[in-house]
């Protein structure tokens, strides 16, 4: 009887980190971080072919899709970086590219995150980034 009710509590408690761990997580759908960011009501950019992420100077190896969002008062947004594998998303994570990003957001005192999951690198508010989820 005893062990039936851990096993049955092991099992509940791996279920709420399995939802959290769900809803916490950027998608690794391009198109679907693009359509939560619509539905919150944010300005849309998505690029996902060489000319326009050369347009837009973000040529990195590895590199498929830039998702990036911006509230109508552009108090918030986020930048979503799609990577073909892990290794790519953390060598661009990890280049001087976002650590001086990292840089000028300390020196003005802005609330950027950045953060890497997989093959995915975010940056961006706090709010844009609840939104993109």
């Amino acid at each position: 009887m005893k062990k039936r009710i851990l096993s049955v509590i092991a099992v509940l408690a791996l279920a709420a980190v399995l939802a959290v761990a769900m809803v916490a997580c950027i998608p690794s759908d391009p198109d679907k971080a693009a359509d939560n960011l619509k539905a919150a009501d944010y300005l849309v950019d998505v690029a996902d072919d060489p000319v326009s992420m050369g347009v837009m100077g973000l040529m990195a190896d590895g590199i498929e899709a830039v998702v990036s969002g911006t509230s109508d008062d552009f108090t918030e947004g986020v930048t979503i970086f799609y990577f073909e594998d892990s290794d790519s998303a953390k060598s661009f994570y990890e280049s001087d590219f976002i650590s001086e990003m990292k840089e000028e957001a300390e020196a003005e005192s802005e609330e950027l995150v950045i953060k890497r999951q997989g093959k995915i690198v975010y940056a961006g508010t706090k709010e844009a980034i609840k939104a993109a989820r």
